[in-house]
C-alpha cells in the first residue's frame, strides 16, 4: 500500500473506538451543520464530508433530519463504511439509509502517489518535486464540483499537512507544500458549494502535549488562551488560525468567491487514542475553531469585510501577532 494512505488508515484504526470520549465535539459539529443547512439558499439538500473516516465526528441519523443527501469523502473508504454501518446498520431504507452516499476513495489533495515516490530526506527527484507542485495547484480529478449545498471539512486539514511533513525533510520545500495545500483545500471547499452555499471548515490547531494549560482551561478562558498560543507560535504547522482568516480574507482567489465570513470560539475536544506500539491508551486533548464560509452567487469585487463571529469571546483573530507558519510542533496526531 502506499505509505502516505496507509498512515491515513493507522490513523482511522487508532480512532475507531473513540465515539464516546469525542460525543461533545460531535455534538459541536452537528450543531454547526444544522445551524448552515438553514442558512444556505435556496435550500439544503446536500451535504458534502471531507475527511469522514470512522464517521466519529459525525451524528448521521440526526443529520438526515436536516439534509436530503449525505456524501462522505475518504481516502480510506473501509472506515467509512465500517462508521456507517455502526449508526446506520439497523436504518431501513424508507427512514433514510439509501441517502447516505460513500464516495469512492478520495484523495482531496491528489498528490499521495507523488508524495509516496519522494526520499526520506525530502530530496528526491526534481521533477517529482515539480510535478508535486503542479498537482497542488488544481482541484483533483473526479471531484464533484458545484453540487453541494454544505460542505464540511472536519478536521482533515491538520491530516493533511501531517502526511506532508511526515515525507518531506527539508524544511524550506515542506513549508512551500503545506502553504499551497492549504490553498488547495480552501479553494476546494468553495469549487464544490452550489452559489450561496455554505462550506464549514474545522480545524484543530493545538493539543496538550505542548500547551498542558488547556487542562487548567475553562471554556470562557479559550479565545484569551488561544491567542496566546498562536502568539508564542504554538499551533500544528499550517493551521494558525490567523494565518488562515487572513487568507481567506485577502487571497483574491478566495476573497471574491466569498459573500460572508464567521468564525466561531474555540473549543475543546478529547480523543481517547489507543496505541498499538504502546499497549496503552492516550487521551489527547485538543483545541478547535471553525470558519464558515458563504460562497457568493458572483465574484465580488473590491468589497470590504469583517470578520464576524458567534459571541462576544470570539477569537481575536487580528490582534495575532504572529501571522506565521513557522511553528515549534511536528506531531504524530490526529
Amino acid at each position: 500500500m502506499n505509505p502516505v494512505v496507509d498512515a491515513h488508515v493507522r490513523l482511522n484504526q487508532q480512532t475507531v473506538d473513540a465515539w464516546r470520549s469525542v460525543e461533545s465535539h460531535r455534538r459541536k459539529v452537528l450543531k454547526m451543520l444544522r445551524h448552515a443547512a438553514d442558512l444556505a439558499q435556496p435550500s439544503a439538500d446536500r451535504l458534502a464530508v471531507l475527511g469522514a473516516g470512522n464517521c466519529n465526528d459525525l451524528d448521521l441519523p440526526e443529520l438526515l433530519q436536516s439534509y436530503q443527501n449525505i456524501e462522505l469523502f475518504d481516502i480510506d473508504v473501509d472506515a467509512v463504511r465500517c462508521g456507517v454501518r455502526r449508526q446506520l446498520g439497523s436504518m431501513k431504507l424508507d427512514e433514510g439509509a439509501e441517502r447516505v452516499r460513500i464516495a469512492p476513495p478520495t484523495d482531496v489533495t491528489g498528490i499521495a502517489e507523488l508524495l509516496s515516490q519522494l526520499s526520506a530526506d525530502g530530496e528526491g527527484d526534481l521533477s517529482i518535486r515539480a510535478s508535486l507542485m503542479r498537482a497542488i495547484d488544481v482541484v483533483p480529478e473526479g471531484i464533484p464540483l458545484k453540487s453541494f449545498d454544505v460542505v464540511v471539512s472536519i478536521c482533515l486539514l491538520s491530516q493533511l499537512i501531517l502526511s506532508v511533513t511526515q515525507t518531506i525533510g527539508e524544511l524550506q520545500f515542506q513549508l512551500e507544500v503545506i502553504q499551497a495545500i492549504r490553498q488547495q483545500h480552501l479553494q476546494l471547499l468553495l469549487s464544490m458549494l452550489r452559489p450561496g452555499g455554505i462550506a464549514v471548515l474545522i480545524v484543530d490547531f493545538v493539543s496538550s502535549d505542548t500547551a498542558p494549560e488547556l487542562l487548567a482551561s475553562t471554556e470562557a478562558m479559550l479565545p484569551d488562551v488561544a491567542s496566546q498560543l498562536v502568539n508564542r507560535q504554538n499551533f500544528f504547522t499550517g493551521c494558525n488560525p490567523g494565518v488562515i482568516a487572513h487568507q481567506l480574507r485577502h487571497n483574491a482567489a478566495l476573497s471574491t468567491e466569498i459573500a460572508q465570513l464567521q468564525l466561531t470560539n474555540p473549543w475543546f475536544w478529547d480523543l481517547k487514542l489507543h496505541l498499538d506500539t504502546w499497549c496503552a491508551d492516550s487521551l489527547f486533548s485538543g483545541l478547535e475553531w471553525e470558519a464558515r464560509l458563504t460562497r457568493a452567487r458572483c465574484r465580488l469585487k473590491n468589497k470590504s469585510r469583517s470578520f464576524n463571529g458567534e459571541g462576544s469571546q470570539c477569537i481575536r483573530i487580528d490582534s495575532l501577532r504572529h501571522a506565521t507558519d513557522k511553528t515549534i510542533q511536528y506531531l504524530d496526531r490526529r
